[in-house]
């Protein structure tokens, strides 16, 4: 990607070859063009197969998987095997995708004080790449670096791109410099004040007041902030706090799908477009702040439930389990296209569309005004805020003591909501949990996840051996390897992560 961008701008911009940029316009139009495009895509494996909230085993690998999916990355991730991943293929790689976004920021925070347009409309043009360069680097902190917290301020962060140019310097900055340069733009994006709502119509694809408010409550949850995150999440939900309603069909409802493979009926989870979408081309599903999805599709290998997820929900009433989890998900995946290599039904969590949204909504706000609320003492109203969120996701019919939980003390409450959590982001932010949690300051919410598979090699998955993978609160498989190729394309300045 730096050898292009380093290409691109060996070249004088001219008129004639279509790339001065001289209106704030111009900018705003990059911007769109991007959320449009492979940035809405998130390219974040580890989040479907690295938490505890997935589970493969030997079985469900020998009576189907080991016939569809022989990527050894994918079972290097799913058994916290870091350090093998590096050979990944880096065109589809997070480090690819998200540093063209950031590229396209700089190139934008670049041109900002050259372009004509009003004041207001180059603020928040301003305000928007911000948003973007933050977003971006957060996601590769997740997924590159080691989880945030005191013991790791001084492990490697990332390089710090702030120009388009290629000769910035490539070596990676500690973990602490990495957020310090993080929030400085966090910081700038809170500044935007762009509605969620135009004409009643949700703008989850654009940069928003409500995207910039969720990320800063993000990245303050991810370093232990709770009042900062509480006060964010509290802004981004004054933007729009329209929870989506389970219990409501006009909202969201089954689906009677075809499998291909024997043309049976298969129900799944499908989602209306409420009246006041004014039917634009995407479903209000999670009540997104900020359009991002990551294809399962895209891995041959969907999120399969872990006995603990499975277990974690009230099979009668909590319409998660009713609409999400499907016994014999082979049969859907791929319209069933591979489900003739599986000699057993193996379980997934899964929608119509394919995708899991990881992108903030407006229920993960709520949940991290819960969690914090708790965190700072607030037991009753963390517990106030957990029960109304509750009522949307558990069947209205279901007894108030199933609706409504009691906290003990402030780790039971805590507990309670990271369940809730895990319940309701089981492929989308529990694996980003389960780092914060290792990280922070409070042991009592540490996790570590185990499991058993084959031997997982470099190369291959050895199946005259089984072992048992552990992640501990003390490990350091939570980075994915960069991908060797930025190594070489840097001549060795971007440093590999230590196993």
């Amino acid at each position: 990607m730096f050898t292009a961008c380093d290409d691109f701008l060996d070249k004088e911009p001219s008129k004639s070859a279509g790339i001065t940029i001289s209106q704030v316009d111009e900018l705003e139009a990059l911007l769109n063009k991007n959320n449009f495009g492979s940035g809405m895509l998130d390219n974040n494996y580890a989040s479907i197969l690295s938490s505890d909230a997935f589970e493969l085993n030997a079985e469900y690998y020998d009576k189907g998987f080991s016939k569809m999916n022989t990527t050894p990355e994918i079972y290097q991730i799913i058994c916290w095997q870091m350090g093998m991943t590096e050979n990944t293929n880096e065109k589809v790689s997070m480090w690819n995708a998200n540093f063209s976004s950031i590229y396209l920021a700089n190139l934008i925070l670049e041109n900002i004080s050259k372009v004509k347009g009003a004041k207001e409309k180059i603020d928040e043009v301003s305000y928007k790449a911000h948003l973007l360069r933050a977003y971006n680097y957060l996601e590769l902190a997740c997924y590159y670096c080691m989880p945030y917290g005191q013991s790791t301020l001084n492990e490697p962060g990332l390089p710090i791109k702030q120009k388009t140019s290629y000769d910035e310097d490539m070596r990676r900055v500690s973990l602490k410099d990495t957020y310090d340069f993080i929030e400085k733009d966090v910081l700038e994006a809170v500044k935007l004040n762009t509605p969620l709502f135009e004409d009643n119509v949700r703008k989850s694809w654009k940069e928003t007041g409500a995207t910039a408010n969720s990320l800063a409550a993000r990245f303050y949850l991810l370093k232990g902030d709770y009042e900062q995150a509480k006060n964010y999440a509290k802004k981004a939900l004054d933007f729009g706090n329209d929870l989506l309603d389970f219990n409501n069909p006009d909202e969201i409802a089954g689906a009677d799908v075809l499998s291909f493979s024997d043309h049976s009926i298969i129900k799944m989870s499908t989602w209306w477009k409420p009246i006041n979408s004014k039917q634009t081309f995407r479903s209000e599903k999670d009540r997104e702040y900020y359009s991002k999805d990551n294809y399962y599709l895209s891995i041959n290998l969907w999120g399969v439930p872990s006995p603990k997820l499975l277990n974690a929900y009230n099979h009668q009433y909590d319409m998660r389990y009713r609409y999400f989890i499907v016994p014999n998900f082979q049969k859907v995946f791929f319209m069933g296209m591979f489900a003739n290599k599986f000699t057993m039904d193996v379980p997934g969590y899964g929608v119509f569309d394919g995708v899991y949204t990881t992108g903030p909504n407006v229920a993960e706000m709520r949940l991290v005004y819960a969690e914090c609320l708790a965190r700072t003492g607030n037991i009753a109203e963390a517990m106030s805020q957990l029960n109304d969120f509750r009522k949307y996701r558990i069947d209205k019919n279901a007894p108030s003591n199933v609706i409504n939980l009691t906290a003990t003390d402030k780790q039971n409450a805590v507990a309670l909501i990271l369940k809730e959590r895990m319940m309701e982001f089981p492929f989308s932010k529990r694996w980003n949990d389960i780092r914060r949690c290792n990280f922070n300051d409070d042991p009592t919410d540490d996790i570590t996840v185990v499991r058993q598979f084959y031997d997982v090699q470099k190369n291959s998955v050895n199946k005259d051996v089984v072992k048992t993978y552990e992640l501990s609160p003390t490990s350091r498989n939570y980075p994915v390897a960069i991908p060797n190729a930025e190594i070489v394309i840097s001549k060795g300045a971007i440093e590999q992560n230590k196993y």
